[in-house]
This record gives C-alpha cells, structure tokens and sequence, in this order.
C-alpha cells in the first residue's frame, strides 16, 4: 500500500532525494522517523525510538572546489570590511571623545576669563605679571574663538 507525504514532506524528500543524487563525498548523520500520525521527519537528533539513520552527503566534488574558495574569499572580503568600518567607527568615537573634552575646556577657559575681574601669567623667572586691559580683551576674544572652533 503506497503512502502519500505531504508536499512539505514530499519536498524535502525530493531535496534528500537530489541531494544523494549529485554529490557523493562525506555523509552527515541525518534521521528519519515516522510520527504517530503517519508524518515522514528528517532530522540531525534521532528521537527516543523508531528513528533510522541516512546518509545525506554533505562533501563536495572537485567542481565545487573554486566555488569554495570564491565563497571563502568573499567571506574574508567581509571580515575585512567589518573590521576596517569597526576600526573606523572607533576612531570617530575617539575623536567625537577629544573634540568633546577640548570643547568642555574652551568653554570652562571662556566663562573663567569673561567672569574674572583680573588675569595673569607667569614670566620667565616664575613672577605673576597682571594683564592689562588690553591683553584680557584679547583674551577673552582667543577664548570665544576656541569656543567657536571646538563646539559643535
């Protein structure tokens, strides 16, 4: 008495089928059980009973070599775009983090000299000389431009 599977079944079993057909090398395990409701399974785990095992070919034949190794170097181009966008992506977070500290210094620097009554530097011989009024403007000034510069 035929048995009918259904067209999912009859499909796999049409790729199975094919399968052994073209190409012959190395055989994964594979099993194929029946339900309780009649239902055809293939599987790679066979369950507690009732299961037997098939060899699927897995292996590949000599015309299947350059297709391997045209995979594989598309593969590795991958992996190289991958970790060159990664490196990339770090080196923009990095910068993004020195344009940030850069910009929080400019401005601490542009509020101190527009809030301080007075500035001042060390000389050579470590003396405080006052700026004059004209130098604290231009001060100022160079610190708003920082500002400017590193702030988005």
């Amino acid at each position: 008495m035929p048995r009918h599977l259904s067209p999912p079944v009859a499909r796999l079993a049409a790729l199975l089928g094919s399968a052994f057909a073209s190409v012959a090398v190395v055989a994964a395990d594979v099993y194929q059980w029946t339900d309780e409701h009649g239902n055809t399974h293939f599987g790679d785990r066979a369950p507690a009973t009732g299961a037997r095992q098939i060899r699927v070919p897995t292996g590949s034949t000599h015309a299947d070599a350059g297709r391997q190794e045209r995979t594989q170097r598309l593969l590795d181009e991958f992996a190289t775009a991958r970790a060159e966008k990664k490196a990339s992506a770090a080196e923009r977070a990095r910068a993004a983090e020195e344009r940030a500290a850069a910009c929080d210094e400019a401005r601490n620097r542009h509020y101190e000299y527009e809030h301080s009554g007075y500035l001042y530097v060390w000389d050579d011989k470590g003396n405080k000389r006052v700026l004059s009024d004209e130098e604290h403007r231009q001060a100022r000034e160079t610190a708003r431009a920082d500002v400017e510069n590193w702030c988005d």
